[in-house]
C-alpha cells in the first residue's frame, strides 16, 4: 500500500484474520486508481457471508479486465513489478 512515494507503516500491514468479503467494492475502488493497478491475491473471491459463487466471480474478473487490474500472487511480486516499472506479465 503506496501512494506518492511514501508507504504503509509495516504494523498497520499485519495479517489480520481469513476471508474476502469485500472483493467486489475493493476492485471496483482499484479500478478508480492511477496505474499500475495491482491485486495481490489467489484470485478467488467471496461475498456476503464469505461465500463464493460464479456470478461474484464474473463481475470480479469484468472488473480486473476493463480496468486492467494485474493479478500478482505475493507482496514480492508487486514489489519486483513496481520496481521494474513495467506492466507485469503475470496471472491476470
Amino acid at each position: 500500500m503506496a501512494r506518492d512515494g511514501r508507504r504503509a507503516d509495516a504494523k498497520d500491514l499485519v495479517p489480520y484474520g481469513r476471508g474476502n468479503i469485500i472483493d467486489e467494492p475493493a476492485l471496483a475502488w482499484l479500478a478508480q486508481q492511477e496505474t499500475p493497478r495491482l491485486w495481490i491475491s489467489d484470485g478467488g473471491v467471496t461475498g456476503v457471508g464469505d461465500t463464493a459463487s460464479a456470478p461474484l466471480q464474473q463481475r470480479c474478473q469484468e472488473i480486473v479486465r476493463r480496468a486492467r487490474i494485474q493479478r500478482v500472487k505475493t507482496v514480492e511480486e508487486a514489489a519486483a513489478c513496481l520496481a521494474r516499472g513495467t506492466r507485469h506479465a503475470g496471472v491476470a
